[in-house]
């Protein structure tokens, strides 16, 4: 999430960790670019399953509509 408030609430859901990382203007640009920040904090290990959640078009709550399951 580009929002650290989004970020804080679901860090209160069990098993999510969340990070934040800039707007990306495509869902093809998220799933290209968010493997550098997940590297960088440490908390995946190279080659691990991670679950990548979005919702495009953006703007509103519960637009969830991209889960893509992919490796580090």
């Amino acid at each position: 999430t580009p929002d650290d408030a989004v970020r804080r609430r679901l860090s209160l859901v069990w098993g999510v960790t969340a990070l934040c990382m800039a707007w990306e203007e495509s869902p093809e640009a998220l799933l290209t670019r968010f493997r550098e920040p997940v590297r960088g904090c440490g908390l995946v290990a190279p080659g691990a399953r991670v679950v990548v959640t979005a919702g495009w078009p953006s703007g509103g709550s519960g637009t969830t509509n991209l889960v893509h399951v992919t490796e580090v």
